[in-house]
């Protein structure tokens, strides 16, 4: 596939799979916009391939869900190696960006040990498990996207972690009952064990309300996220800066929206209106625009990132 074709499917995947994040793009420079596309392309694909949507590599069947994540993790090896030109344009894809700025192979092995939690539908019994599984499918994410963005400090790390945790939460809320729907369930058990909500029938009209206790509760601790996280954006250039930041106001405000809808949030999948989408360009701006007295007073100089951070 040559590098056009490559960054127009990555580019439609992108479009397809996240509006909101899709527009955010629009704000990086050429070259991190087309690395995006081809972070994003990558993830998209492991995440159908593990749950069937597409059958992987040669569109041949490879067994039970989990040897699929087995079968990612070998391409995308690979495919970082340059061992072998896999044939699916995701891994050629990742391999280049994950080669062109150094990203660490674990970060990569961090996010498909979260789909291996897909695969094998594994239980989150508490809260430390929901932040482990929203670090490994969210936080990865943020720790790849830092090197991408030419992070300006290593310390910021982990607030890039903290923001993609915050980001997959409110995912969380958003999707509960489509979820629910593919007997998917990422609310801790403990937490609905609190309210007397048995799994089985939690989408019940009785369970309404302490359905929607439940969901506050998810959404506060995604707002605890989404402070620390957003401290991190003095250590990202401009651009990349207010890209997330709009980002981050736009997943906000669908988990607002979420709260607002209670039990008919779960019933539909939540959109945002042309209005409240402005309304968080804007707040997103504002959010950067509030970081103007550190930049001047205590600039950071463009780097790229060779730390190596650990989730513990």
């Amino acid at each position: 596939m040559t590098a056009k074709g490559l960054t127009q499917e990555s580019r439609n995947t992108l479009r397809k799979g996240s509006k909101s994040f899709s527009f955010a793009t629009l704000l990086f420079s050429k070259e991190t916009r087309e690395s995006v596309y081809f972070l994003y392309a990558w993830c998209r694909h492991c995440d159908d391939v593990t749950d069937g949507s597409v059958l992987g590599f040669n569109q041949n069947p490879i067994g039970l869900k989990s040897n699929r994540v087995d079968h990612l993790q070998e391409m995308t090896h690979r495919a970082i190696r340059e061992e072998m030109a896999p044939v699916e344009g995701p891994f050629l894809a990742f391999g280049r960006v994950a080669r062109k700025y150094g990203i660490p192979s674990l970060y990569a092995d961090d996010l498909l040990a979260g789909m291996r939690h897909d695969a094998q539908n594994t239980k989150i019994k508490d809260l430390p498990d929901l932040l482990t599984y929203c670090y490994q499918v969210a936080g990865t994410v943020g720790l790849m996207m830092c090197h991408i963005m030419g992070l300006k400090d290593p310390r910021a790390l982990k607030n890039a972690v903290d923001l993609g945790i915050a980001l997959q939460m409110t995912n969380i809320a958003r999707d509960i009952g489509d979820d629910y729907r593919v007997k998917k369930i990422y609310l801790p058990d403990s937490w609905l064990n609190q309210e007397d909500i048995p799994a089985s029938l939690m989408l019940q009209p009785q369970n309404s309300a302490r359905m929607d206790q439940v969901v506050q509760k998810l959404l506060l601790e995604a707002e605890t996220h989404y402070k620390a996280g957003l401290q991190g954006l003095i250590d990202l250039p401009w651009r990349p800066a207010l890209a997330v930041a709009i980002a981050a106001s736009t997943y906000r405000s669908i988990g607002l929206q979420v709260l607002k809808l209670g039990p008919k949030a779960r019933q539909t999948r939540v959109v945002l209106g042309k209005a409240q989408k402005t309304i968080a360009v804007l707040q997103g701006i504002v959010i950067l625009l509030r970081t103007i007295p550190e930049r001047i007073l205590k600039p950071r100089p463009v780097c790229p990132v060779h730390e190596l951070w650990r989730y513990s």
